[in-house]
């Protein structure tokens, strides 16, 4: 957002809360949605789009009313609490890393094997365990890194083929003939289809904004609109697009297949 609205010759921030009642419309809605999913696979699990998927490790997931299946689960313990505090803290220190410190991709790792070896310590496991472990965890993602992978390298040889300005260019020019609120649509389904070149919401920025302010000027909308309509065409997508690698990593973690997600 700073990003687009930095390109757009907007105040960094201005426009903050009108992006806070958007925000504060459309999560409960995404929360109703997932919640009252939950609610009836619980009841029913046959009814979840995934019943037919083996969970991992071929284990069973159990539904809310297995008794018996509760029942297996260890109580949580100290060392549990423990452990999900070391994961808060850690959580609290890459993201401010992150937005303060423009931490990548270098630093983050260094705060996952920091995290992996202080877990290990608190549950007092012997060396070779851990290793055993992290190796098991590592194996486990192995499909979700080459689909991430295979998302990345689409990115980059559109990219580095000088293919996504000339899309870009292409998909906005229809935007000139429509009228201004009109326009201010377009250019949110122009972002999001943009989105499915350029994943990365600080990319989409860089390549988008200097077209779509100026193109705001022309319909005469606000420029803080055509910022909304990136915002807008960069979040909504990125849980549709096949080429945003976090969706398709997280997919597959949870065993998800593509076709059921978009269901």
């Amino acid at each position: 957002t700073l990003i687009a609205q930095d390109i757009a010759g907007l105040q960094p921030g201005s426009g903050l809360w009108y992006r806070l009642v958007m925000i504060a419309i459309f999560v409960p809605i995404g929360i109703h949605h997932v919640w009252s999913y939950a609610k009836k696979v619980g009841r029913n699990p046959a009814a979840s789009l995934v019943a037919d998927v083996n969970a991992p490790n071929g284990k069973s997931i159990a539904s809310g009313g297995d008794g018996e299946a509760a029942a297996d689960h260890p109580p949580m313990t100290t060392t549990h609490k423990l452990v999900l505090t070391v994961v808060g803290i850690a959580m609290v220190v890459l993201v401010y890393g992150l937005i303060r410190l423009d931490w990548y991709l270098d630093e983050m790792q260094g705060v996952f094997i920091a995290l992996t070896l202080i877990i290990a310590i608190i549950a007092r496991m012997r060396p070779d365990r851990t290793a055993v472990e992290f190796g098991a965890g590592a194996a486990s993602l192995t499909s979700v890194a080459l689909l991430i992978g295979v998302a990345r390298g689409i990115q980059v040889v559109l990219n580095e083929g000088g293919i996504v300005d000339t899309l870009v260019h292409g998909i906005s020019l229809p935007l000139h003939e429509l009228p201004g609120v009109l326009s201010a649509v377009g250019m949110f389904f122009v972002q999001s289809l943009a989105n499915f070149f350029i994943p990365s919401g600080s990319g989409q920025a860089f390549v988008t904004m200097p077209i779509m302010a100026p193109l705001a000027d022309l319909v005469g909308v606000s420029r803080q609109v055509a910022v909304l309509a990136f915002q807008f065409g960069d979040g909504f997508s990125n849980i549709l697009i096949p080429t945003q690698y976090v969706l398709l990593g997280v997919l597959a973690m949870a065993r998800v297949p593509y076709d059921r997600w978009l269901r």
